[in-house]
């Protein structure tokens, strides 16, 4: 799934620009060890929730149902709504798209919701988080939602497992890496890191990371005492290569954002208060960060 040093570039699947949608962004990453070991992300025929996402801007992304009527995806996958283009989604809940019969496609009603401040083609500066408006609500007893995290990670977060899901590519070793795309894959890797600047975590080690077409698909973590899990983090950019690391959006720095647009279940609504420390996220900034590894 994703990043490294040099000047980030988008992760999307046009044609197929890299790290996480095929269309999504990464940071240039020169030759190195073999992409190969992206095979070790496992098939997954499982996580109904997780949807492949398409545009009529050829980008290929990941995006899960956290509301009956609602998706989340990261906010470069989608870009073409804050371009003042009327672009169209394709959301498809098979566990493959080389086979029809494993899902249905879904409409979208409305243009995408971008998070305010989100910087177009530079998801490493933050904010990299968007919803889709499904034409129709799903049931719960058909496809349940994925509950979002509202309370925010702990100092001991870096160095906990979460697990990855996503359709992106398991190999970029000839120029048909774009057919890669298409099949939801699951990995359970460690968090690197935890950025307070730009909000973001850095995930995955030398076996397992996101890649392109994974952007927009969800972090998910179950913590101590929950029941199930919830999403901590939208899968966001990474490198070219998909070598590295990946980078995902903290949920938990986002929380005005993601409140606005998510129901919030009674039982966490007194977990979303800022640490003093922290505070809120600040608008994004003017000028790029140099992209460093997570």
């Amino acid at each position: 799934m994703e990043p490294v040093a040099t000047r980030p570039r988008v992760f999307v699947t046009v044609g197929l620009l890299l790290a996480g949608c095929s269309g999504g962004v990464v940071t240039e990453v020169g030759a190195g060890e073999s992409s190969a070991i992206l095979n070790q992300n496992e098939e997954d025929r499982g996580d109904p929730a997780v949807f492949f996402l398409e545009t009529n801007s050829n980008y290929r992304c990941s995006a899960f149902l956290v509301a009956p009527q609602l998706v989340m995806t990261a906010a470069h996958c989608v870009k073409a709504s804050a371009l003042g283009n009327k672009p169209s989604f394709d959301l498809f809940t098979g566990y493959t798209i080389f086979s029809g019969k494993s899902g249905r496609h879904l409409k979208v009603d409305q243009p995408a919701i971008l998070m305010d401040g989100y910087v177009n083609d530079h998801p490493e500066r933050g904010r990299d988080l968007a919803f889709l408006h499904l034409k129709e609500a799903i049931a719960a007893d058909h496809i349940k939602p994925l509950p979002v995290s509202r309370a925010f990670l702990p100092d001991n977060f870096v160095g906990t497992s979460v697990r990855i899901v996503g359709y992106g590519a398991q190999s970029l070793a000839d120029d048909n890496s774009a057919n890669n795309v298409g099949t939801r894959r699951v990995a359970v890797v460690p968090v690197k890191s935890a950025s307070a600047s730009y909000y973001e975590l850095g995930l995955g080690d030398r076996g397992h990371r996101a890649c392109v077409g994974d952007s927009g698909g969800p972090v998910l973590q179950r913590a101590e005492g929950d029941a199930e899990e919830s999403v901590v983090g939208v899968i966001s950019f990474g490198d070219e290569a998909c070598t590295v690391l990946s980078a995902a959006a903290r949920i938990d720095r986002y929380l005005d954002f993601v409140d606005l647009h998510v129901p919030v279940p009674e039982a966490t609504e007194d977990l979303a208060t800022t640490p003093a420390d922290l505070g809120q996220p600040e608008a994004a900034p003017t000028e790029p960060a140099p992209a460093t590894q997570p």
